[in-house]
């Protein structure tokens, strides 16, 4: 089917990727619904599981694809199937270990990079084809993020905008190099590389939107529109500036609030934070504390409130598996100490004041215990971004833009008119 020009009309292609998108848009306020179900059912690897099968099935029909071409591909294609099947082996693997649900990414933009392609393939017989299928299933990742910032117990990541793309890319990848049909080789129309420069020019932009959509901004046009305040209603935080810490002991974690800022509240608000910690201490009230006290609002108080709650879970989760599980027991442990060593360190009056201080025996126990060779990086405030800032973000899109554009006239020269 790949090595041929699709054998359908441009609108049966277009709606199979409607329809595809429009499943992966509707269920997003309900994913959760359905995924704690099934992880409390069945734990979560089923999510791996799923996706391993999705992956056998697309195996097969690749196998089957080979089988019929063994004549036409070279050892390049075949390295180059190889190569994306291992980059989703290994890309599987890590989230496995951290997130098994979202290794579902794989499968979601897999078939959307497949069907796009598809839909391309349609009227564009040229490798510009590849362009705009990669275009299109990042910027429709993209929108998928942004719908599940302004949903109900949804949150906006770029790292799944990464997986989302990055799934497109892969399957892309694996047509192109591995497959290589042989009908692209037509010079590309006028209109095709409009589109695709259209394309490039809009995902930039949201992008660029995307990274200067911070908590100052989005207070600043809901509050001019009552619109806008109702949609982003349930919206959480999509983009946050902050600060790396690397401490050679306790390990590396990011903050919201400069060096300086940081010691300064903890010297002058420790005592207040200590209070308002120790109402919420009770893990019950968690999440109370994380609707009252948000991020944005209160820094300093949410930031040692995640910390310490990170602290706890990983040392009740310890004491679980300690008799079954050594290796995770210590791994655990370790996270707990580190934690612990970054409130010590960096929110030293706020702990002392606190409930939450630990016993010397139990830190000693804890220490001896500890897992040296683990470098540890904190997952407290991970989405927040410390390499750049909303300028440098604001410069550097406009940059992109202005060399997408000087591609787009490269292209252009070549085109044949539409």
């Amino acid at each position: 089917m790949i090595q041929r020009p699709p054998q359908t009309t441009a609108l049966r292609a277009w709606l199979a990727v409607i329809v595809w998108t429009a499943i992966l848009y509707v269920t997003i306020p309900f994913a959760r619904q359905i995924q704690r179900p099934m992880r409390d059912r069945w734990g979560s690897s089923i999510f791996t599981w799923i996706v391993a099968a999705a992956g056998l099935i697309a195996l097969g029909f690749l196998v089957k694809a080979l089988l019929r071409l063994r004549h036409r591909l070279t050892r390049w294609n075949l390295a180059c199937l190889a190569l994306v099947i291992l980059l989703f082996a290994v890309w599987g693997r890590s989230l496995h270990r951290s997130r098994p649900e979202e290794a579902l990414h794989f499968v979601q933009y897999g078939l959307l990079g497949f069907l796009l392609f598809r839909a391309w393939a349609v009227k564009v017989r040229h490798p510009l084809a590849y362009w705009g299928s990669l275009l299109s299933g990042s910027l429709l990742g993209t929108l998928d993020e942004v719908i599940q910032w302004i949903s109900p117990e949804r949150y906006f990541e770029f790292r799944d905008i990464f997986l989302n793309a990055g799934s497109t890319c892969l399957v892309l990848l694996g047509i192109a190099g591995g497959l290589a049909p042989r009908y692209l080789t037509e010079r590309p129309g006028r209109r095709a590389v409009g589109c695709v420069y259209g394309l490039g020019l809009l995902l930039l932009a949201v992008w660029g939107a995307c990274l200067l959509n911070t908590p100052e901004t989005q207070a600043r046009y809901t509050a001019r529109s009552r619109l806008l305040r109702r949609i982003t209603r349930h919206a959480h935080v999509m983009t946050e500036y902050g600060y790396l810490y690397r401490d050679a002991e306790a390990g590396a974690f990011k903050s919201r609030l400069s060096p300086e800022a940081l010691a300064r509240m903890d010297r002058e608000q420790g005592g207040e934070t200590a209070a308002i910690l120790d109402e919420f201490q009770r893990h019950e009230r968690y999440a109370e504390f994380l609707e009252r006290y948000p991020a944005a609002t209160a820094p300093f108080l949410h930031e040692a409130r995640v910390h310490l709650f990170r602290r706890d879970r990983h040392r009740h989760v310890a004491a679980t598996i300690r008799e079954r599980n050594p290796a995770g027991y210590r791994r655990f442990l370790t996270i707990a100490y580190r934690e612990n060593q970054i409130m010590e360190r960096y929110f030293p009056t706020t702990l002392a004041a606190s409930a939450y201080t630990l016993r010397p025996e139990t830190l000693a126990y804890m220490r001896a215990h500890l897992d040296e060779d683990m470098a540890y990086v904190s997952a407290v405030s991970r989405a927040l971004i410390t390499r750049f800032g909303p300028w440098q973000a604001a410069i550097g899109s406009v940059a992109l833009m202005l060399l997408w554009t000087g591609a787009f006239f490269a292209w252009a020269r070549r085109a044949v008119p539409s």
